[in-house]
Order: C-alpha cells, then sequence, then structure tokens
C-alpha cells in the first residue's frame, strides 16, 4: 500500500537488510524504534568517515588534516550523493549526537572540530561488550561445542550482523589471547574463559566510576561507596562499557553479594566499597611469574615488518609517521604497542629509516637492516664517509655556508644508521683533509668533497689496479695490466672491500669525471674509455699539486709569525706545537709527505739566485729561500708532467722530495 519514498525504503528491506536492523540489540524478529536509531547513528558516522575528504575544507577554512568543522559540515557539497547527504543532515540537524562524535576520542574538547579518530572510535565497541555479546551467543559461533577458536571467529564474521558482527570485529588476536588466558591458555575462548573476564573486567569498570556511582541514588555521603540502589539509578552517560558493567552486577544478585562481601568479615548490606572492589579484583587475578616487560625496540620492529602492509596503509614509499600514527587508531594488543615504540620515541624512527638512506619513510629493507645487521662491523672508510656526507650536505649545513667542524659534531648527536657512521669517522684530521682540497678556510663545501671524492676514488683505483686489469670486458683493447676500461667497472667484483665498491661506483654514476680520468695524461687526449696506470697517477697528482701549492702558501704567508730568534728560521717543532688548524695541516702534510728532512736539508738561494751554503745538516728547522724553491720545483715539474712527462713516472710529492734531495 506505501507510495512514494516510504514505499522505495521499503523495497530496499530484504532478510539480510532486516536482520542486519534486527541484530542492533537483542534480536528478536523485529525493526524496532532503538534498532532503527542504532542502525543510522553507526552508518552515518562511516558514510562521514568514508568521505572525510569532500568534508575536510568543505568551508574553505584551515588546513587539510582529516578534520571537519560543523561549518564544514553545513557547506559540503554531497554531488547528489543521497546517502552521504543523508550523514551530513543526521548529524546536522542533532546537535547531541554531533557532540557525542566531536568528543568521542579521549580527552577531546568540544570545539566544533570533528577528527577522523573521533569518526573510527564513534560508537566502538569496548571489549567489556563485546565479550559479553559473544557469550550470549557462544552457541552461533562455538561449531563444536569445544569452545571458539581464532578461525571460528574470523569465519562467523563472514556472516554475522548488527551487534554480533561489532563484537567479534573487535576480536583481534590481542583480545583472543587475553581472554584465552583467563584460565589454562588452550587456544580457545570458552564459556569459563568469557566468564572470568566479564567479572573481572565489569569489577575494573566500576571502579574506574566509582565517582560516578558514589551517592548515584542521592542519599548518603561521599565515601568511595556505593549501595545497589545507586548501581540501579546511576547515569552511565552513554558510556556502554560503563552501562555493561553495571548490567553485569544489577542483573547477577549473586555475583553483586560476592562483590559487596570481598573484603572478608563484612556481611551483606547491599554496600559496595572501594576495598571490596579492590579485593574482588585482586581474586580473579592470574598469579604472574614476573612483571611484564616493556616492549623492546627489536621486538617492535619485529612486529612492524611482520605486519608491514598493515601499518603501511597508502602503499606508497614506506611506513611514515604520519602511517604509524592513522595505523595507532586502527589496531589493538601488540601491535598497538609496536606503534606506541615509534611514536612515543622520534628518534628510533629515525634510526631505522637511517639504516639505507634517510627519506622520512621506513622501508621493509630498513627494517630488516635493523633487525638483521650486516656483519661487517669494519669502520666505514673515508670514501664512503665522504661520499654519504656529500648525499646529506643539506641536513649537516644549516646555514648553506659549508660544514664547519661544530655542525659535524652536532649533527653526530642527531644522526642515525649510514650518515651517523659517516659522521663518527670525521675526526679533525680527516676535516682538515677534506678542507685543504681548496683553500683551507675552516669549512667542508660541496666542492670541497667533490675533490677529496675524485682524489680520493683513484687513489683506491689505484691501489687495486690488479682487480680491474684483465676481465676483458672490452675487446678493443689489448689484455694490458696497465689499462681497464669503463666495462671493467662495471664488471669487476667488489665483494667484500666497500671502499673499493665506493671508488668504482663514484666513476660510474660520474661519466663526465671518468672522462677526465681517462684524458688526464698528455700523451692519452682522446676519449676511448680506457684508462692507463698513468692516467691515474696524473690525476692523482693534479690534486696533490693543488693540496700542496695552497700549504706551501700558508706556510709562507704565516712565515714571521713563526721565525725563531735569529729572524731566519721556523723550528718544525714550532708548527707541530702551533694552535692554528691550518699550520698544523700544513705540517701534517710535510710530514706525511716525507718533506721534513728534505725541507731541512734542501737548497736555497738569495735574491740573485745565487745558492747559499750551509743547509747540508739535519738542524730541525729551515729558512724562507728554502721554502720558495720547494714550491718552485713543485711549479716545475708541475710544468713538465703537463707538457711531456719526460720523468717516466708522473712527479708526486715524494719524487719531488727525492729531486731535492738530489
Amino acid at each position: 500500500t506505501a507510495t512514494g519514498e516510504l514505499k522505495i525504503a521499503l523495497e530496499k528491506v530484504d532478510q539480510s537488510f532486516f536482520n542486519e536492523i534486527d541484530g542492533m540489540n537483542d534480536k528478536n524478529g523485529s525493526m524496532s524504534i532503538n534498532n532503527l536509531n542504532d542502525y543510522i547513528d553507526d552508518t552515518a558516522a562511516e558514510v562521514l568517515k568514508k568521505n572525510i575528504d569532500k568534508l575536510d575544507k568543505a568551508a574553505g577554512i584551515g588546513e587539510k588534516d582529516n578534520m571537519f568543522s560543523k561549518e564544514d559540515l553545513e557547506n559540503v557539497d554531497t554531488k547528489d550523493d543521497k546517502e552521504f547527504q543523508a550523514a551530513v543532515d543526521y548529524f546536522k540537524n542533532n546537535s547531541d549526537k554531533f557532540t557525542k562524535l566531536e568528543t568521542t576520542t579521549k580527552d577531546s574538547k568540544q570545539d566544533n572540530v570533528v577528527s577522523l579518530s573521533d569518526l573510527e572510535n564513534y560508537n566502538k565497541m569496548s571489549k567489556l561488550e563485546a565479550a559479553t555479546i559473544i557469550k550470549a551467543n557462544l552457541s552461533q559461533i562455538d561449531k563444536d561445542n569445544n569452545g571458539i577458536s581464532m578461525d571460528e571467529i574470523e569465519d562467523a564474521k563472514k556472516t554475522a550482523v548488527g551487534k554480533i558482527r561489532k563484537a567479534l570485529e573487535t576480536v583481534d588476536q590481542s583480545f583472543f589471547d587475553e581472554i584465552d588466558g583467563m584460565t589454562s591458555k588452550n587456544g580457545t575462548m570458552s564459556k569459563n574463559n568469557l566468564d572470568d573476564y566479564i567479572d573481572k573486567t565489569s569489577a575494573i569498570v566500576l571502579k574506574q566510576h566509582m565517582s560516578d556511582l558514589d551517592q548515584a541514588a542521592g542519599i548518603g555521603d561521599k565515601d568511595n561507596m556505593f549501595s545497589l540502589e545507586d548501581l540501579q539509578k546511576v547515569d552511565t552517560k552513554d558510556d556502554r562499557e560503563f552501562q555493561a558493567a553495571v548490567d553485569y552486577f544489577k542483573n547477577n544478585k549473586e555475583k553483586f553479594t560476592k562483590l559487596e562481601t570481598a573484603n572478608e568479615g563484612y556481611e551483606a548490606d547491599n554496600i559496595v566499597s572501594l576495598t571490596d572492589l579492590e579485593k574482588y579484583i585482586a581474586k580473579k587475578e592470574k598469579p604472574s611469574t614476573e612483571t611484564e616487560k616493556q616492549m623492546s625496540k627489536l621486538e617492535a620492529a619485529e612486529l612492524i615488518k611482520k605486519n608491514f602492509d598493515t601499518v603501511n596503509v597508502d602503499k606508497e614509499g614506506g611506513i611514515s609517521k604520519k602511517d604509524i600514527k592513522n595505523a595507532y587508531s586502527k589496531v589493538d594488543g601488540e601491535l598497538k604497542k609496536a606503534l606506541e615504540v615509534f611514536m612515543n620515541d622520534s628518534s628510533f624512527f629515525d634510526e631505522v629509516d637511517g639504516m639505507n638512506t634517510k627519506n622520512n619513510n621506513i622501508s621493509a629493507d630498513n627494517l630488516n637492516e635493523y633487525l638483521n645487521p650486516k656483519k661487517d662491523k669494519k669502520a666505514m672508510s673515508k670514501l664512503e664517509a665522504a661520499t654519504i656526507i656529500k648525499k646529506n650536505l643539506s641536513l649537516i649545513d644549516k646555514d648553506n655556508n659549508g660544514i664547519t667542524m661544530e655542525e659535524i659534531e652536532a649533527a653526530k648527536k642527531t644522526a642515525t644508521g649510514d650518515l651517523k657512521k659517516a659522521l663518527e669517522t670525521v675526526d679533525q684530521g680527516f676535516f682538515n683533509e677534506i678542507d685543504s682540497m681548496l683553500k683551507k678556510a675552516g669549512i667542508i663545501s660541496e666542492d670541497k668533497l667533490n675533490r677529496y671524492m675524485n682524489y680520493k676514488a683513484a687513489e683506491v683505483l689505484l691501489e687495486n689496479m690488479d682487480k680491474l686489469t684483465g676481465l676483458n670486458s672490452d675487446t678493443s683493447k689489448e689484455n694490458d695490466p696497465n689499462l681497464f676500461s669503463y666495462a671493467d667497472l662495471l664488471k669487476v667484483d667488489t665483494t667484500g672491500n666497500n671502499e673499493f665498491k665506493a671508488a668504482v661506483d663514484h666513476f660510474i654514476n660520474n661519466k663526465a669525471e671518468f672522462k677526465t680520468l681517462e684524458t688526464s695524461m698528455p700523451a692519452y687526449k682522446e676519449a676511448d674509455d680506457v684508462v692507463a696506470l698513468g692516467n691515474l697517477q696524473v690525476y692523482i697528482s693534479d690534486t696533490e699539486y693543488e693540496r700542496a701549492m695552497g700549504y706551501l702558501d700558508v706556510l709562507l704567508n704565516s712565515f714571521d709569525d713563526y721565525v725563531g730568534a735569529d729572524d731566519k728560521h721556523i723550528h718544525f717543532e714550532d708548527l707541530e706545537k702551533s694552535q692554528d688548524k691550518e699550520i698544523k695541516a700544513a705540517y701534517k702534510f710535510l710530514k706525511e709527505h716525507d718533506l721534513i728532512n728534505t725541507l731541512d736539508r734542501g737548497r736555497g738561494y738569495d735574491a740573485n739566485g745565487q745558492e747559499i751554503d750551509g743547509y747540508r745538516e739535519l738542524d730541525g728547522k729551515f729558512r724562507k729561500d728554502q721554502l720558495q724553491h720547494l714550491k718552485k720545483l713543485y711549479e716545475y715539474f708541475y710544468d713538465i708532467k703537463t707538457t711531456n712527462n719526460v720523468f717516466g713516472r708522473v712527479p708526486d710529492s715524494r719524487f719531488i722530495a727525492s729531486s731535492l734531495w738530489r
């Protein structure tokens, strides 16, 4: 007989939909007003959750943050989506329901703003409610009458409707284990287990609400006690867990009597004290052999790894801090505890994120590396460290003006993973080594890092020349022990030698620099993808020349500050003791390149170019003219090397030292 919208609505109702609404409360074969109210309330919240992206900023105010205001609700364009419109109208026209929604999440204030967490937790069934409903419907779920297994829970979820479905959806593995462990743990939820859980949890909830129960009937004093009459008249204020606990003791006279006499020596008088509750709960506690331990970082990482897809909601780019926060509101049990470990310690997130390249996302590889660190615990090589520092330059160089040693030390405190290892490799000596690649200024710039990496990578290739030659990767060259090709770099086995791998990768990934390397010798200026031993030696000496000239200029410019009492000589020990970082670095360069004795006994010339006698003894000092002569020799040999290598080898610092000696 129905017409219009009513007819359309009634035609939507099949047996399945009818059962779903009938099952919202106690299933009795009818759709009651309470059932309909509960269904509408639950479903409206679900629909808003599904459309939160459309509600967020619907009024054009605020940021995209998975929240919406009352104003957003009033201004949203539902675009002919009738279900969405019905959900919007429901909360827009029911201010009490909107207030309940916006204050759902614990500690939420009434501020006309609804968060995603509010929607997810709205009307969420408590564990006590779920256990009570599952116990009442035990026969429908426990098919073999032998206790409910987790598999039976999962099967029942597929067909259950209404409040039974909500109760079953509350059960995750952690909650299942909690009930299973109430007595002897055997992998099932038995009636006895459920009874014990409901009994104990109901008492705990009443204890939490003692202030609401005390004087609820308006009789007596505030004294941390409540009567059966208080229990019958208390306003639970839509707190369904509290209501379930009240109903349990209100409807179980025998249990109430045990509760009111839990403190031995007191007779039944319909009065429950705080002590009664505490004693009652204590009797239900299972004897524990050890205090529950806080979850370790390793345990947390292992759980996140096992549940990676659950936490990585968007399936893109790994797990972000936002993913962890979102997942936290949706899971329970051990996984929730694992997420808490990450949420409570942001440095732990950064530590796992930094196991490889840090990008504010935790990948499966990051977790694997954290859980199964590589066995190779050797100190990181300088070349590896420089490469990693260059990649992370912007994280360390806060003022974009080059990295100081102070910035290195500050970054060590917060860095994680490979970056932390790289920074820990940098002491003052290594810092000076990179700083001196150009004019020494107490900073490491990107240009200096590039020069250092080029120089060091070439040195490492030279040390490993025997591994690179003879690979026959390029048929255009002979199998010459003094030659290797770009193809050889791609083929060579660097297993077990991280520094060699870093050097090979450096030139593979910098083809332009490889071209510079292969054309570095005057005799081989044509690019043919082949590097000779001489190319490496010349390439390295180019950098050595620049560094040597820089250090010699430092000593010449500071000469007058370090001359002795005779105003003619500098004593090497004064350089070694100097507090000036540049002077100390220059002294270290002289020492490392066998130039101390050479300079001490080297030749010197007066203003007319005449050799000055008296320089042949080792006396621990040198004159300015000796230093000037050393610099001229560097310039001379470098000039010859770049035009025509007449020495049969590249003149590095040691070659120059021996020449000065002669």
